[in-house]
């Protein structure tokens, strides 16, 4: 308003609309076991990113926003919330590292005589399994690969790969009978 003295008062309307600026949150860094389940990308932000937004990985391509470490290689994601003609589009990024989980195989058994050779506890595990795990006896003790049924006990014989974070060990055992 303007008083116009000995003119009437001019006034005028101004309305103003404050838009919410798009918020992608900030950027992170998250790293998943393959053997891990599903993850929401969006949780790796840090902030309150809003929903929405789209994913696109290093190549610019677009990707879901449900990332599974199992099938997906790692790397660094970035997340657009479109803004307005005001208000500018927002983006951040998410480095996503995947470390493969340890393989021990599968349980099994071997049946052997007294007499019988030696033989590798690995004949008795199925499946994949990584070198360079560790060995114990039916006790706990630690044991090589090799087992002599002329002096080694009957149970159960544990190979463990030691998983590197996030990823848990992995675990197997071969039940020996004599």
């Amino acid at each position: 308003s303007v008083d116009g003295g000995a003119c009437p008062t001019a006034t005028a309307i101004v309305e103003v609309t404050v838009e919410s600026a798009p918020d992608a949150g900030d950027g992170g860094s998250i790293t998943l076991c393959s053997s891990g389940g599903a993850f929401n990308l969006i949780d790796g932000l840090v902030g309150t990113p809003s929903a929405g937004g789209i994913w696109t990985d290093a190549e610019d391509l677009q990707v879901a926003e449900v990332f599974d470490p199992a099938v997906q290689a790692g790397g660094q994601f970035t997340y657009t919330v479109t803004g307005s003609a005001n208000c500018p589009s927002h983006a951040s990024t998410l480095q996503v590292t995947v470390v493969l989980a340890p393989l021990a195989g599968i349980d099994g058994t071997l049946a052997l005589c007294a007499s019988s050779p030696t033989m590798s506890l690995f004949d008795g595990l199925g499946g994949t399994l990584d070198a360079g795990g560790i060995w114990t006896d039916p006790t706990g003790a630690p044991h090589g690969t090799v087992v002599d049924p002329a002096v080694d006990p009957a149970g159960p014989y544990v190979y463990t790969v030691l998983g590197l974070t996030p990823c848990e060990n992995a675990v197997s055992q071969v039940q020996i009978t004599l």
